[in-house]
């Protein structure tokens, strides 16, 4: 929801969409009361590794890359642990931590489906100022 609140802010400071036309009005209507509802539930998530991850999808969200990472690094024990780390890495790289990020990335078993996106990223973060 975040994200599309942003999409939305960026293309009405860009001059791209009307604010004025009521779908463009429903739209941010729609996006603000996500994000909101999104916020409110941060608290109320389980402590398992599944509601951590839905805690960094929501601090990603919001450009909080470091609360981000955190919550990700905390869906390491689940299931989904490879995407965890990548989505770890990618906050850390956003966060501006790129040698974080390559530990983390670099982790990704080379049998894994996100081992491509890893190392995507990992190469991105070593053009970065850690």
């Amino acid at each position: 929801a975040a994200v599309a609140l942003g999409a939305l802010n960026d293309a009405r400071s860009a001059n791209v969409i009307d604010p004025n036309d009521p779908q463009t009005q429903r739209l941010f209507q729609a996006a603000t009361q996500r994000n909101q509802a999104a916020v409110a539930a941060l608290p109320r998530l389980p402590a398992t590794p599944e509601g951590r991850m839905q805690a960094g999808h929501v601090f990603f969200g919001q450009n909080r890359y470091p609360q981000a990472a955190n919550a990700y690094r905390q869906a390491l024990r689940g299931p989904g642990a490879d995407q965890a780390r990548v989505l770890a890495g990618i906050a850390l790289v956003r966060a501006g931590d790129g040698a974080g990020a390559r530990q983390l990335l670099d982790g990704v078993p080379d049998t894994s489906p996100f081992n491509d996106i890893a190392e995507l990223w990992s190469l991105y973060a070593q053009t970065q100022r850690a």
